[in-house]
């Protein structure tokens, strides 16, 4: 007996266990956390339950919350009625109760969360497809397309519905301007099963509006029906809404009525959609599919308008149309034939909520009649005639005979070969309508006209213009500037496809503007059939700048042509070559022209995507010759064009090469000055990388640079050049560094920081090179550094807006501020002043020997003075230094000078006053200084009374009054100083001639 009590101690351990197991599985709590850990280890389905309870005989979830595309739906509970065991084990849902209320379906960021989580869709093969798996997958999608519908509306289990009890709301996406329309749905019914038919009510009914909405109230209603005659299949669907919209902007109540129903019986089935308004019918369209011939085939009607929709758009805008029509078609069950034929009239307005660049297509009618059918690849045309017209006829396309085109081969299969295909007719197509294929510039008056005719030929089709097609009076903006204005343009069409490729061709293209020709073109581009031919395309046009400057609205040239050709080889191993060359350029009739500017390009592409290149620039002005050539790499991103390569030449001269400026204000950017308002975005637009310099001569006209080296980087706002170095060619070795930032939000746009040093710097070669009529005022080798800074609305106001600090510094030279005009003044002193003494000696009686004695007093004095001049002509200097300083108002402040010679030392301080258009070198310039003096010199001047009795702390000692410079630093005047010397040197002489006459 013991053996078999402890067997039922161990049993009923077991069921005891398995019982509390079993109430553990059943328990909500358990459950709850069962649920959540499951669907935490799958985040992909957007979906979370708060709590789940699950019994024998019904299922309830609370706080269910699922997220799919953007769409989210929120219930508070959900419970249904079933044996859950059979839904487990049996594979069969027999519902008895279905019940949520107030849950919401919020849709108003529907579909911006991107498509259904990869997690819920099928998985993608990472490897390839075995052959009988992909034969599997293949049939039916090529094979059979339609073939049917119910048979396809199979449900997995066995399935019945006794009640069904929704209560809710969805919240849809908002019109533009308007709040998120709640519809509230109530849907209940039942009854669905084998051999049933399950019906549903349900009522819609949109929530209070706001003040002003178009409409008061809208409510709908309908039953939804099925009918199964399988637990798993369906014979019957059939929807229908009743719905009605009422006050608000609404004249009078609006009704709208729609019915779908499909039906099978046996193989065949039959499909029925029918909408109505108040008082007609709106649509209407019938078919039926053929189980025994995979033939579907049915009619259709339509007349619509937007006033029978608009009330029930819940404040969605709708373009204003009315389109009306019949017709019938045919298909089989792979789609691989497809007839459709019929008449259809539409007239539309307000194209523009659909999509802003259709506003400008105004009002706009279509009306067409046609007989159109595709079979295994093959479009035929048996009957077509079209028309469209705006507030006048626009174009027309009539099939002139029938014809079928293979798509796949591009052969043509017509009647009659010599006959004319197609008709097209345009008879005044807006160039506004084609603004959406011109982006950026935006036509607002111009029409297209001429004739088109399509034909076979070769075995495909051709198309050509019958006579010149013609665009007269095209006027067009680019931001709100005017690019064209009365043009007129003319050329005639080409366009050839067979199965051994397309082609097409401009000739005889011309535009002009009124008699004026302004230019003229011609271009073809065309393809060899095959997968890996690619597009060649060529041309070439000539144009006359100044009467085409005029007819954009931009700034006009005097003179100059602009002509060019171009050929390219698109797709495979891809390259370009362009030639682009302007004539006898010349801003106004007074300037001097430009012989020649002309660019070559060419651009390869490589395997990596970038592009090669290599242009060659050449610019040509009254006998001088400029040369650059630009080569390197660019390459797409996504943040811009990516240049990296190096810019370089034997020669270059700036003010020649500043023809590239003129071009740019032809283009209207910088036409209305330096001042004004920046671009949108830097000059360099959307360039990016980096760009090296290496010039071996630069002119720029009063200096020649040579072995002018530097790197520039290009970045979304910001340029930079370092490592900048040269050479002048008089002498002195230059470096420095810039950068340029780019701010549109600033009040000048452009920002420009800037470093300058110099060594060796020739000031007396670089003055001669200038002008070589001058004798230079300093020799001597200088150094030189600098900080820099300017803002400007336009990068060429950046030079005349320089600001900043400089040091300058020399050890050893001569300095010829107080110059040869000093000298000649005083030579001419001592015999002014002798003829005086003469005629007051005379006028007195005094003995001619105390008249003598006078004289040669003067004589030795004046003798003195030519000495000191001589010495002066001409100073040896042992340093000199300078700090300049250019404030916000341009004007130089030399803050500091210092010179020391062996006999002489200068200081002071003066100023370079600025005036618009003129150069440093011959601005106005004022200097106030203190000079010292020793030795010989220092005798010379102390005999002269120059000299007074103070010394520096170098033993100079100072002269008793400063002295002052003005002029130019390109032509000092040192009369002021010359004044000061004569006066002071005549103040001694004088002194000395009346003591002798009085005998002291």
């Amino acid at each position: 007996m013991k053996p078999l009590r402890a067997l039922l101690a161990v049993l009923a351990a077991v069921v005891a266990a398995l019982a509390a197991a079993a109430a553990l599985a059943l328990a909500p709590p358990f459950q709850s956390w069962a649920a959540h850990r499951y669907l935490a280890a799958r985040p992909g389905w957007g979906l979370a339950v708060g709590r789940v309870s699950v019994g024998p005989a019904a299922a309830y979830a609370a706080g269910l919350r699922l997220e799919r595309s953007g769409a989210v739906l929120t219930a508070p509970a959900v419970r249904v009625d079933l044996p859950v065991a059979d839904a487990l084990w049996k594979r069969e849902l027999p519902i008895r109760r279905l019940a949520a209320s107030g849950w919401t379906l919020d849709l108003t960021h529907f579909e911006e969360a991107g498509t259904a989580p990869p997690a819920l869709l099928p998985p993608r093969s990472r490897g390839p497809v075995p052959a009988a798996a992909a034969a599997h997958v293949s049939v039916p999608a090529t094979i059979a397309l339609f073939d049917g519908f119910f048979h396809k509306l199979r449900l997995p289990a066995d399935c019945e519905l006794d009640a069904l009890e929704l209560e809710g709301d969805v919240i849809l996406p908002p019109a533009a301007g308007a709040p998120p329309a709640r519809v509230h749905l109530e849907l209940s019914g039942g009854g669905l099963a084998a051999g049933r038919e399950g019906r549903f009510v349900y009522r819609l009914s949109l929530a209070p509006p706001a003040a002003g909405a178009p409409i008061g109230s809208l409510s709908a209603e309908g039953v939804l029906a099925a009918a199964m005659d399988t637990p798993r299949t369906f014979s019957r669907l059939e929807a229908g809404i009743d719905a009605s919209a009422q006050g608000g902007k609404l004249a009078a109540p609006a009704k709208l009525t729609a019915r779908v129903a499909a039906a099978r019986t046996g193989a065949d089935e039959s499909f029925s959609v029918a909408l109505a308004g108040t008082e007609k019918q709106l649509l209407a369209l019938q078919a039926g599919y053929a189980g025994s011939t995979h033939l579907l085939a049915g009619s259709w009607k339509l007349d619509l308008s937007d006033g029978d929709l608009a009330p029930f758009a819940l404040g969605a805008p709708l373009p204003s149309f009315a389109a009306s029509g019949e017709g019938r078609f045919d298909a089989d069950a792979t789609l691989s034939a497809v007839r459709v034929d019929g008449r259809l009239g539409l007239t539309a307005d307000r194209l523009g909520v659909l999509r802003p660049a259709l506003a400008a297509v105004g009002p706009v009618g279509l009306t067409a009649d046609f007989d159109l059918s595709h079979r295994d690849g093959e479009v035929s045309v048996a009957r077509l005639a079209a028309s469209v017209a705006g507030g006048q006829p626009v174009a027309r396309i009539d099939a002139l005979q029938p014809f079928a085109l293979n798509v796949h081969s591009g052969e043509l299969k017509v009647a009659d070969p010599a006959r004319d295909l197609v008709g097209i007719e345009l008879q005044g197509l807006p160039a506004a309508w084609t603004g959406p294929l011109w982006p950026g510039l935006t036509p607002t008056a111009g029409a297209l006209r001429g004739r088109l005719v399509a034909s076979a030929r070769n075995g495909g089709l051709s198309l050509r213009s019958d006579g010149p097609l013609t665009l007269d009076g095209l006027y067009a903006s680019r931001a709100g500037h005017p690019v064209a204005a009365g043009l007129d343009l003319t050329a005639s069409l080409t366009a050839d496809y067979a199965p051994a490729g397309w082609q097409v061709s401009l000739s005889r293209g011309a535009a002009s503007r009124g008699s004026a020709p302004l230019l003229s073109f011609q271009g073809r581009a065309g393809r060899l059939a095959g997968a890996a031919q690619p597009v060649a395309a060529a041309g070439e046009f000539h144009l006359h700048l100044p009467d085409l400057a005029a007819a954009t609205g931009g700034a006009a040239p005097a003179r100059g042509d602009l002509s060019g050709d171009f050929t390219a080889r698109i797709g495979g191993v891809s390259a370009v070559q362009a030639r682009l060359e302007i004539s006898d350029l010349a801003a106004d009739a007074a300037a001097e022209p430009w012989s020649l500017i002309a660019v070559e390009l060419r651009a390869d592409q490589q395997a990596d995507g970038r592009w090669k290149i290599a242009a060659p620039l050449a610019f040509a002005r009254a006998g001088r010759k400029s040369d650059l050539t630009l080569q390197g790499t660019l390459a797409a991103s996504a943040g811009g064009t990516v240049l990296e390569g190096q810019l370089a030449g034997a020669k270059v001269v700036l003010g020649d090469v500043s023809a590239l400026g003129a071009l740019e204000a032809l283009r209207g950017a910088t036409a209305a000055g330096t001042d004004a308002p920046a671009a949108a975005g830097p000059f360099w637009g959307l360039l990016r990388g980096r760009l090296t310099l290496a010039l071996k001569e630069v002119d720029g006209g009063r200096a020649v640079w040579n072995d002018v080296g530097g790197t520039v980087r290009l970045e979304p706002a910001a340029l930079s050049l370092s490592a900048l170095q040269g050479r002048l060619a008089t002498g002195g070795d230059f470096s420095g560094g810039l950068s340029l930032a780019y701010d549109p939000a600033a009040p000048r746009a452009y920002a420009l920081q800037a470093e300058l040093a110099a060594s060796d710097f020739d000031y007396g070669a670089f003055s001669r090179a200038r002008d070589p009529s001058r004798v230079p005022v300093i020799e001597g080798r200088f150094k030189i550094s600098g900080r820099l800074h300017a803002a400007a609305a336009q990068p060429l106001g950046l030079l005349d807006a320089l600001q900043g600090d400089l040091q300058l510094s020399s050890k050893g030279g001569i300095f010829r501020a107080l110059r040869a005009d000093v000298a000649d003044a005083l030579r001419q002193s001592p015999a002014l002043l002798s003829e005086a003494i003469g005629s007051v000696t005379s006028l007195f009686g005094l003995r001619d020997d105390k008249g003598a004695e006078a004289k040669g007093v003067i004589d030795k004095q004046g003798q003195a003075v030519v000495a000191l001049a001589e010495r002066l002509r001409e100073l040896p200097y042992d340093q000199i230094n300078v700090a300049a300083r250019r404030g916000p108002d341009l004007n130089i402040e030399i803050t500091s000078f210092s010179l020391i010679a062996p006999e002489v030392r200068l200081s002071g301080a003066g100023r370079i006053t600025h005036e618009e258009g003129v150069g440093i070198l011959d601005q106005p310039f004022a200097f106030d200084g203190q000079l010292g003096a020793r030795g010989r010199l220092g005798e010379l001047m102390g005999g002269l009374g120059l000299l007074g009795s103070d010394k520096d702390d170098l033993g100079y000692t100072r002269m008793g009054e400063a002295f002052h410079l003005g002029g130019s630093l390109g032509a000092i005047d040192a009369s002021s100083w010359r004044d000061q010397l004569l006066k002071s040197a005549l103040h001694k002489a004088a002194g000395g001639v009346l003591d002798k006459l009085l005998g002291k």
